[in-house]
């Protein structure tokens, strides 16, 4: 498909760089720059959902990342201890006055929550260049009954 928007690249490379991340993520997305012509450099952004099985992903993609050098473990194991959920219980003291009473409002059990998770990955495909990679954080605040952080609690590392 690349081919038919006329990007001229190596696509056998990207093709094999291509199958090895498919096989360690949950989705990819393509970024590819434009201009007068489609240029050579493709961004791989990695996706790996928001389940149980996400930080095993992390993990496995990060092991290549790290074969391909286009990370360390030490960073991988950041982005993995990065997962996690801060809920108001926890630490009231810390969350402003205005988030403490719209819970508050939201009805009886009703907390808020801050998650935080690695967003995605995007490693970066150049002509005649090495592999280099980004990562992507994400934090939400939510409010949630007291009832669904217990389950939410079996998905994330609860802080």
């Amino acid at each position: 498909m690349l081919l038919e928007v006329g990007w001229q690249g190596e696509q056998y490379m990207l093709a094999s760089t291509l199958t090895a991340l498919a096989q360690r993520c949950e989705r990819i997305d393509l970024d590819i720059d434009v201009g007068e012509s489609v240029l050579g450099k493709v961004g791989l952004e990695c996706y790996f959902g928001r389940d149980l099985k996400t930080l095993e992903r992390i993990a496995h993609l990060g092991s290549w990342l790290v074969d391909n050098g286009c990370a360390t473990s030490a960073k991988v194991d950041a982005m993995i201890q990065f997962h996690g959920l801060v809920h108001q219980d926890r630490s009231s003291d810390l969350w402003p006055d205005y988030l403490l009473k719209m819970a508050i409002l939201a009805g009886h059990g009703v907390a808020n929550q801050m998650n935080y998770w690695l967003h995605h990955i995007k490693v970066v495909f150049q002509p005649k260049l090495p592999l280099s990679a980004k990562a992507y954080l994400g934090v939400s605040h939510d409010r949630m009954s007291r009832e669904n952080l217990r389950e939410q609690m079996n998905m994330v590392r609860y802080k």
